[in-house]
C-alpha cells in the first residue's frame, strides 16, 4: 500500500499550528463563506473543526451551525450569524 498521499497530509498538518487554523478558519467565515469539517481538513489542515470553532465563539464570533446532507450523511456546516 502506498502510504506517500498520508504521509504528506501528515506534514502538512503538523506545520499548522492551532493559531494558525483558527486565524485561516475566522478569515474564510468572515469573507461570508461557509465551512463543513471536510472543507476545513483539506483548506486548513484542521481535523477538529469543532473545537476550532468553539475557541472562535469564546472569542465571540457569533458562529451557527446548521446540519445539511452529503453523500447521505449529515454534516455541520458552519458560517457568521447575521443580526438585523
Amino acid at each position: 500500500m502506498d502510504h506517500s498521499n498520508f504521509d504528506f497530509c501528515i506534514n502538512l498538518f503538523s506545520t499548522t499550528t492551532m493559531t494558525t487554523q483558527n486565524e485561516a478558519i475566522k478569515a474564510h467565515l468572515l469573507s461570508g463563506k461557509s465551512l463543513t469539517g471536510l472543507q476545513a481538513l483539506y483548506q486548513f489542515g484542521s481535523m477538529r473543526l469543532g473545537a476550532r470553532i468553539y475557541e472562535l465563539k469564546q472569542q465571540g464570533m457569533n458562529i451557527q451551525s446548521t446540519f445539511i446532507e452529503v453523500n447521505g450523511k449529515h454534516v455541520a456546516k458552519y458560517s457568521l450569524k447575521y443580526t438585523n
